[in-house]
C-alpha cells in the first residue's frame, strides 16, 4: 500500500475527521456506479500486463496481529492495471486448491489468472492474467447496466464445471459450462419467479452460490438480492435448482440486515454452511467489511436468517470496497476464504485480493 494512502487512512481514523470522511463519502457514492465509458463488446481473450504490491499484514494500525475473529490472516496483494482494462471486480471463485482464480466484473467481463505464492504459501501475485467479455444467449444489449454482473459461482459436476452468474440490474441468473481452457461458455438465462421482478434494479442480485455435493443443500442454488422492496431491513433470497431453466416454482427466504451492512457476495463452505460477505459505508464510520456464517440447517423457505459474525474490519485494516468472496480447501485440508474489492475503475480505490484461514 502506498505510504500516502496509509497516512490519509490512519489520520482519518485516528482524528475522526468528519470533513475527510465526507469527501470520502462523496467519492464513494459517485464512483459506486462504476465507469460510464462505452466499451467494445467482444469475446476475444485479452492478455493483461499487471503489477502487484504484496500486503504483509492486515491491520495497519497498532501492533501486528494475525487473528481476526474466527479467521487467521494469510496474505494478499494489490493489483494494478495501467491500461484500466481490469477493474470493478464483483465476485470470485478460487479453484484448484488456491492455484487459480476466476472473477467477474460489473462491466460484464471475466478475469482469469493463476495465483502465485511464496515459499510459505502466501499469495503474492498473479500469472497469465487475461480478460474476456461474458456472453449471454438471447440478450439484447440496450444499456451498459444489462451486463452488471455481481454474482458468480462454480458448481463441480462429474461432466465438468458449471458457472452460475447473477446480474443486478433487471435481476437475472444464467449458467453455462466452463470450457476446457477455463473460460465461461455462452450463458443461458433462467426463467425466474414473478416476485423477482419487484426487486429494484439498483438493489438486485448480489450473489449466486451453488451448494457443494455431499452437503445438506446439494443440487440447489441460493440467490440473494441486496434489498427487499417491501422491507428495507431484509435481503430477499430464492432457492433454485442447479441445471434447470424454469425456476418459476422457486421458494424464498430472507436475510436480516444489521448494523448498516449490505450483502455483496456469498459462498458455501464444504459442509453446506453459507458465508456472506457484507459492506458498510457511512460518513462518520468510513468503510467496513463483515463476514457472517449461516448454518445449512437454517436455510429453508420462509426463514429469516442472521448467523454469527466471523470477522469485522474497518479503516484500521487493509480493506476497500469488498465485493467478491470465495471459500475453498487448500492442499492441507484447511478452509480458506478469499475476498476481492471493486475499485470502480477509480484511482481513489484499490483492487485487493485478501486471503484468510478459518480457525474457529
Amino acid at each position: 500500500m502506498r505510504p500516502a494512502k496509509v497516512a490519509v487512512r490512519v489520520i482519518a481514523l485516528a482524528a475522526g475527521s468528519v470533513g475527510l470522511l465526507f469527501l470520502a463519502a462523496l467519492a464513494f457514492l459517485v464512483l459506486r456506479g462504476g465507469d460510464s465509458r462505452a466499451e467494445e463488446r467482444s469475446d476475444r481473450i485479452i492478455p493483461l500486463t499487471l503489477t502487484a504490491e504484496s500486503i504483509d499484514r492486515f491491520n495497519i494500525v497498532g501492533e501486528r496481529q494475525d487473528l481476526f475473529g474466527s479467521l487467521e490472516w494469510v496474505g494478499g496483494f494489490v493489483l494494478n492495471d495501467r491500461t484500466d482494462r481490469l477493474g470493478g471486480l464483483s465476485s470470485l471463485s478460487v479453484l484448484d486448491g488456491g492455484r487459480r482464480m476466476i472473477s467477474v466484473s460489473d462491466d460484464g467481463t471475466e478475469f482469469n489468472a493463476d495465483i502465485l505464492r511464496d515459499g510459505d504459501g502466501r499469495p503474492v501475485d498473479v500469472d497469465r492474467p487475461a480478460l474476456r467479455q461474458l456472453r449471454v444467449l438471447k440478450q439484447r444489449m440496450r444499456y451498459r447496466s444489462d451486463m452488471d454482473t455481481e454474482g458468480f459461482d462454480v458448481s463441480h459436476q462429474p461432466g465438468g464445471d458449471i458457472a452460475y452468474v447473477s446480474f443486478e440490474a433487471s435481476p437475472r441468473v444464467a449458467f453455462a459450462p466452463i470450457d476446457p481452457d477455463g473460460w465461461i461458455g455462452p450463458l443461458r438465462k433462467m426463467v425466474l419467479p414473478s416476485a423477482v421482478e419487484a426487486v429494484n434494479g439498483n438493489a438486485g442480485f448480489e450473489t449466486i452460490v451453488a451448494a457443494p455435493a455431499g452437503s445438506p443443500l446439494a443440487g440447489l442454488l441460493i440467490a440473494i438480492a441486496e434489498t427487499d422492496p417491501d422491507d428495507g431491513g431484509l435481503s430477499p433470497g430464492w432457492i433454485f435448482r442447479q441445471g434447470r431453466i424454469d425456476q418459476r416454482d422457486a421458494l424464498s427466504f430472507s436475510v436480516v440486515q444489521s448494523d448498516g451492512y449490505s450483502i455483496t457476495d456469498g459462498a458455501f463452505m464444504p459442509n453446506g454452511n453459507l458465508v456472506l460477505l457484507e459492506r458498510r459505508f457511512g460518513i462518520s464510520i468510513g468503510i467496513g467489511m463483515r463476514m457472517r456464517m449461516i448454518e445449512a440447517a437454517d436455510i429453508r423457505p420462509g426463514a429469516k436468517l442472521e448467523g454469527r459474525v466471523l470477522i469485522e474490519a474497518n479503516l484500521a485494516d487493509e480493506i476497500d470496497n469488498m465485493e467478491g468472496l470465495s471459500v475453498w480447501t487448500d492442499d492441507a485440508g484447511a478452509t480458506r476464504l478469499s475476498v476481492v474489492s471493486d475499485d470502480n475503475h477509480s484511482f481513489l480505490q484499490r483492487m485487493l485480493y485478501l486471503e484468510f484461514k478459518l480457525v474457529r
